[in-house]
């Protein structure tokens, strides 16, 4: 049984309406997924409170996740972890996240954030932070950082070196003592032609 040309067109709109629909979900649905991925990362990452024994790291992420800190002495080696110690609820689904890493000796510390499965590093490496003589934190890739200004060496004259001050032949009367050095070399400014017409002049 043939189909009227316009039952055809019909069924062709609601297809064609069907195939519209599944594109704008899916589109969607990745906007979606994309926009949740990009709150996980953590915000205004900051190292405080850093003393002889401890110190604090703050961020802001999306409420309601369980990241920790993973630290230790070693770069390769983050064997210790902390969950949050203190979180601060900032609204529209925002919240700040604070680990206290404590109980700890002077050296250096690195660590990264872990939510989930994601890790959060400062530009492929851990962060790296230093208690207790020396304390301190490495800045974190992404700061805006004052570049350094490159210092420019004051030039130093250099003074030419005085000659040594000799004695006229004439003056000598002991040439051993005026032109020779405790190690019996001939003194600069002096030759053995001198050291002999010396020991000859005083000799007669």
């Amino acid at each position: 049984m043939n189909m009227s040309k316009e039952k055809i067109v019909k069924l062709a709109s609601i297809v064609i309406g069907l195939l519209i629909t599944i594109v704008l979900i899916w589109f969607g649905l990745r906007f979606v997924q994309r926009g949740k991925a990009i709150d996980l990362n953590p915000q205004d990452i900051k190292i405080e409170n850093v003393t002889g024994t401890s110190f604090r790291v703050t961020y802001t992420t999306r409420a309601n996740l369980q990241p920790v800190v993973n630290y230790g002495t070693s770069s390769t080696a983050l064997n210790f972890l902390v969950p949050p110690s203190e979180t601060n609820d900032l609204g529209n689904d925002q919240t700040k996240y604070m680990h206290d890493i404590t109980l700890l000796t002077p050296g250096t510390y690195y660590f990264v954030i872990r939510i989930g499965e994601e890790e959060i590093n400062n530009a492929g490496v851990p962060f790296s932070v230093q208690v207790g003589e020396g304390a301190g934190v490495t800045p974190t890739v992404g700061v805006g950082l004052l570049p350094t200004q490159a210092i420019e060496a004051t030039p130093t004259a250099t003074l030419p070196t005085a000659a040594p001050a000799i004695k006229p032949l004439s003056e000598i009367k002991n040439c051993a003592t005026d032109m020779k050095s405790a190690d019996g070399t001939i003194k600069d400014g002096y030759t053995a032609r001198d050291y002999a017409q010396c020991i000859k002049q005083n000799s007669q």
